[in-house]
């Protein structure tokens, strides 16, 4: 019975690197896409790795809430 606790948790892990792992991918590609000027398309990742950022650490973590401003000064660049 151990033995499937422990792999479940094993499970978890993973499963919460390669969450990491994909919002790290989707700054990297924000930031490209920014340099690029496709600005709208950087906006567009910015608000998928909100979400995801929101459901991993929580929508009132530190983390979440600097994503936010984030997203909200591009979106303040794009209307000006």
């Amino acid at each position: 019975m151990g033995d499937v606790a422990a792999g479940d948790g094993d499970d978890d892990q993973l499963e919460q690197r390669a969450e990491l792992e994909t919002l790290k991918l989707l700054d990297e590609k924000a930031v490209k896409l920014q340099k690029d000027g496709k600005y709208m398309d950087a906006l567009t990742c910015m608000e998928r790795g909100l979400v995801m950022r929101q459901h991993f650490f929580g929508s009132d973590s530190e983390v979440g809430t600097h994503a936010r401003g984030r997203k909200e000064e591009s979106k303040s660049l794009l209307c000006c």
